[in-house]
């Protein structure tokens, strides 16, 4: 539906008279072209650091849950050995409690962190996408004007998130009132 409209967009556009020969369009792979731009580049860089310290904190969390889980069951078992004096009986049972308890709080406190993470590093995500879309949209901008274009679209067929289709277009080209005057 999107693409029709903007064909028919195009074709009015085309049919006003609004569009010279002289015009000149630009395109660019913004997808291509973020493989090698610098901020882009250095961004992903950042979210993977990001992304592997989340991982490895999770991780770590994990690994001392199952170690005090190994450590309850060993605390548990040795409170429950007959030999046992009442009074060590209640150490060793205490000392399992304990455990249990700092298990416990880890088991809830781990889906939190989780969570946390993931919330950070959709959110460090936006951020730097933003960041350098916005300066690719000036790059481009500042290029197309330079070299004298009067729009540039983006050919890479999927524009990623903070870009639009048409990167810069020149203010003659805008045609929005053509097309508002024939709605009059």
């Amino acid at each position: 539906m999107l693409k029709m409209l903007f064909a028919m967009m195009v074709t009015s556009f085309l049919m006003t008279g609004a569009v010279s020969a002289e015009q000149k369009i630009a395109v660019v792979n913004v997808a291509k072209l973020l493989e090698f731009f610098p901020s882009a580049i250095d961004a992903d860089a950042e979210l993977k650091i990001a992304a592997a310290e989340a991982t490895a904190e999770t991780k770590k969390m994990r690994e001392t849950l199952i170690g005090l889980r190994e450590k309850f069951l060993l605390a548990r078992d040795e409170s429950r050995i007959k030999s046992l004096s009442p009074t060590a009986r209640q150490k060793k049972e205490k000392a399992a409690e304990d455990i249990l308890m700092q298990f416990k709080q880890l088991e809830i406190k781990l889906p939190k962190t989780l969570q946390a993470r993931k919330r950070s590093l959709s959110e460090l995500r936006s951020v730097k996408t933003g960041s350098v879309m916005a300066e690719v949209g000036e790059l481009v901008e500042a290029y197309a004007k330079i070299e004298g274009f009067d729009m540039v679209v983006d050919s890479s067929g999927s524009p990623p998130r903070g870009i639009g289709l048409v990167l810069y277009a020149n203010d003659k080209v805008d045609i929005t009132s053509a097309l508002i005057a024939k709605f009059k």
